[in-house]
C-alpha cells in the first residue's frame, strides 16, 4: 500500500473515533443499559455486580428480556432515527418518509406497490420475460432499451450520472474498503 493510502485510512479511523459519542461515566447496567456508580451495589451481591438494582437482577434471573423500550438508547437501531419512528425508503415512490411501520409514505403509493408486485408475480410466469439488471451505483434498474436501441449487456450503470457519480466515489475514497463491521451489521 502507498503511505498515503495508509495515511487517509488512519486520518479516517482518528476521525471516526472523535465523532462517536462519550461513554457514560460508569458500566452500564446489564438489565436496562443505564449508567450507574460502581459504588451503588445491589445488596446482598458480590462487589462484582453488573446491574443498577435487585429489580434489574431479578429480571434478569427471570429470563425476562432488557428494557429496550423507547428511543433512549439511539445506538440500538440501525436505521436512522425520525422524529415518530425511522426514517426509510417508501416502497411505493422512493422518497424518504418517517414511518411508524408502514412501508409506504401515502395509500396511494401503497396501492401502486401492491400493483408492481402483482404485474411482477405474473410477468414472472411468461417465459420470455427480459430480466432487470441493477445499477452498481443507485441500484436502480438498467434499461433494456434506451432511445430506440438496445442497451449493451456490458452496461453497468443506469445513466451517465450514475456512472460520473461512481467515478468521483472511486477516486476520492482512492481503493479504501469500507469497514467489515458497521453499524448495520
Amino acid at each position: 500500500m502507498k503511505t498515503s493510502t495508509i495515511t487517509r485510512i488512519l486520518l479516517r479511523d482518528i476521525l471516526r473515533e472523535d465523532q462517536q459519542e462519550e461513554q457514560p461515566a460508569g458500566p452500564l447496567c446489564f438489565g436496562c443499559s443505564q449508567p450507574y456508580s460502581e459504588r451503588k451495589l445491589v445488596p446482598g451481591s458480590d462487589d462484582s455486580s453488573r446491574f443498577c438494582s435487585v429489580h434489574c437482577r431479578q429480571d434478569y434471573d427471570a429470563a425476562l428480556p432488557a428494557n429496550y423500550a423507547g428511543k433512549t438508547q439511539p445506538h440500538w437501531y440501525s436505521m436512522p432515527l425520525g422524529r415518530h419512528g425511522f426514517l426509510i425508503k417508501c416502497a411505493g415512490c422512493g422518497k424518504r418518509f418517517d414511518s411508524m411501520g408502514l412501508r409506504c409514505c401515502s395509500t396511494e403509493c401503497e396501492r401502486t406497490y401492491r400493483e408492481r408486485q402483482e404485474i411482477n408475480r405474473l410477468l414472472a410466469q411468461v417465459p420470455f420475460r427480459a430480466a432487470k439488471r441493477k445499477c452498481k451505483e443507485c441500484d436502480g434498474g438498467i434499461p433494456n432499451w434506451r432511445n430506440g436501441r438496445r442497451v449493451s449487456k456490458a452496461t453497468k450503470f443506469c445513466s451517465e450520472a450514475c456512472q460520473a457519480k461512481a467515478a468521483r466515489n472511486r477516486r476520492k475514497g482512492g481503493g479504501i474498503p469500507e469497514p467489515v463491521l458497521s453499524v448495520e451489521t
